[in-house]
């Protein structure tokens, strides 16, 4: 045989094989192959279904390994951002935000270690479709305690937002756009210990807790643009979001629908605002505990203590959890309020109106316009009030498993003309508190007395020196109430539970402008043991001083007669005359 034979019978078997292994592969099925689309940046891998045989080709013959991102993800440190702790990020996120804004799309942010964080000095617009995602379930920080210090050494998703100017919001977001899994936190606000405080050769230099109490939030703690303002709400979520030394949170001015889940703050100012919606907006998973800063206020002496700056923080009638100005409809399930002023205020008036932190408006809510909704679920810990009501709603507000224990005095009092016990320096503490534009004339048209139903009530009263020092206070230390009323209110409660120190003689206090006020309890446990239902109702609360509600004991038993049963019926107990 030639070698020009061997070569062409050669070349065939070449030939043969190639095309027996093109057929082969050409037969096999997209079942017979397992594809895995891994994280940003990782490689698509192809293995062979499970009892099936092959043989590779030769390696000269794959193609070229391509990174492959998921698509429609963009990450921060691609567009620049560098987690330095240091220099400014605003533009490396937008970059990245408007890139996502023109398919639509998610904006991760990456976990950091050390010390380590994102420095975000401006605001970040996020238009409608974008999401941004730090940790892609829960916060995702890597720290034991309750509170993490920012220069903590601890891997999460770190924002350090020092706002300039400082009237700046973080995020500005769009309808349809989605935050989650971020810690912020305002690094450069103050939180000054207790030595700070008095040390004449420091910043501040206060002679008592009342000037502290009265001057260092307005002299010291810059009150800076939201974390997040929304012009505009129309399906928004917040979820999973940590903040620290805010001064407002959430500021949305209209739209709705609204939700907002798994977040955890601890500020100077106000936690969630809404303006106008026409919308339900609802919030669950809610935490606001502490004030601000460390969760360690320590029973020692010097730099240990924070009772001060907790106390002073804690007195600010404008420390809230939430406000709703106009809500058609409102959730708030699963809230834990501790260690501020006001857990939830309902409405807005010219006494507390809602006033935009960018554009400086004020809003206040009109005739038949005021907010209702549901409260259910609600642990209201170390407040001066629990539910604020300021304007009226024609809807019922309803209130379910509600526990609060009162315990701060922010040093302001309630003008009372008339009630159960001291009526004079009544102190502004109380589970429900209404204004003087909380009244039927402002509840639409005809009027009618505003309508409060609750249900699970329970109410006592503790003192928390450790936290909060001097701004500590039971509700017989400071003559607070369990009610106080200066507008009008229909409300009925289904088991009632008054813890101690609450007595008789701290039920209700009435201002003069309190007129249609009907508040009845059934199920009554007072310090444990069930007593006699009870109700109060009356016209003109204000002149008739001392017809109040009251808790006592049960009278004793009197005694009994049994009358025969005639024929065929039951037996009958009546009740002796007296």
């Amino acid at each position: 045989m030639t070698r020009w034979m061997q070569a062409v019978i050669g070349l065939g078997m070449v030939a043969i094989v190639v095309v027996f292994w093109a057929l082969g592969a050409s037969s096999r099925s997209s079942g017979d192959t397992t594809t895995t689309l891994q994280a940003v940046g990782s490689t698509t891998t192809t293995e062979p279904s499970s009892g099936t045989v092959e043989t590779a080709p030769p390696a000269t013959t794959l193609p070229p390994v391509v990174a492959a991102g998921q698509p429609g993800t963009f990450v921060v440190t691609d567009y620049g951002a560098v987690a330095d702790g240091k220099n400014d990020n605003t533009a490396a996120f937008q970059s990245a935000v408007d890139a996502a804004a023109a398919q639509g799309g998610v904006v991760i942010v990456p976990s950091v270690g050390g010390r380590s964080a994102y420095v975000v000095n401006g605001t970040i617009t996020v238009p409608s479709g974008v999401s941004i995602v730090g940790a892609a379930a829960g916060t995702g920080l890597a720290v034991a305690g309750p509170y993490p210090w920012p220069d903590t050494p601890i891997t999460g998703v770190k924002i350090l937002a020092r706002p300039s100017p400082a009237d700046r919001p973080l995020f500005r977001l769009g309808p349809g756009t989605t935050v989650r899994g971020l810690w912020i936190t305002y690094d450069q606000q103050p939180m000054p210990s207790d030595a700070e405080l008095i040390d004449d050769a420091g910043p501040y230099q206060y002679l008592s807790f009342d000037a502290v109490r009265t001057f260092f939030v307005e002299e010291h703690v810059v009150p800076t643009g939201p974390t997040f303002y929304i012009e505009s709400g129309d399906q928004v979520t917040i979820q999973d979001i940590i903040a620290d030394r805010y001064w407002d949170f959430l500021y949305m001015k209209e739209g709705g629908p609204l939700r907002v889940d798994s977040v955890t703050l601890y500020g100077y100012h106000r936690g969630f605002t809404i303006e106008d919606s026409d919308a339900v907006n609802a919030f669950t998973n809610i935490s606001f505990t502490p004030t601000v800063g460390p969760f360690v206020p320590g029973t020692g002496t010097g730099a240990e203590e924070w009772t001060w700056a907790f106390g002073a923080i804690a007195s600010q009638l404008d420390n809230v959890g939430f406000q709703f100005g106009r809500s058609d409809g409102f959730v708030l399930d699963n809230i834990a309020f501790r260690a501020g002023n006001t857990a939830v205020r309902v409405g807005a008036s010219f006494d507390f109106p809602i006033i935009d932190p960018l554009t400086e408006t004020f809003f206040t809510s009109e005739p038949g316009l005021g907010p209702w909704g549901q409260i259910q679920d609600v642990r209201i810990e170390q407040a001066a009030v629990g539910i604020h009501l300021v304007w009226p709603s024609p809807v019922a507000l309803t209130l379910s498993n509600i526990a609060m224990v009162t315990g701060i005095d922010d040093g302001t009092s309630f003008s009372t003309a008339s009630g159960s016990g001291d009526i004079d320096q009544v102190s502004r503490q109380a589970l429900v508190l209404a204004e003087s534009s909380y009244n039927a004339d402002n509840n639409g048209s005809p009027s009618q007395v505003p309508a409060v139903l609750a249900s699970n009530v329970a109410l006592s009263s503790r003192a928390d020196t450790a936290l909060f020092g001097e701004a500590a206070a039971t509700v017989d230390d400071i003559n607070g109430r369990v009610f106080l009323v200066n507008g009008d209110i229909g409300m009925e409660i289904n088991g009632f539970s008054l813890g101690l120190p609450y007595t008789e003689t701290l039920m209700i206090g009435a201002g003069d402008e309190a007129d249609e006020v009907s508040i009845r309890i059934r199920g009554v446990l007072a310090a444990g043991l069930p007593v006699s239902d009870k109700l109060v109702e009356r016209s003109g609360v204000s002149v008739l001083a001392g017809e109040v509600l009251v808790i006592q004991a049960p009278p004793p038993p009197t005694p009994t007669t049994t009358t025969a049963a005639p024929p065929d019926t039951t037996t009958t107990t009546t009740t002796a005359a007296p």
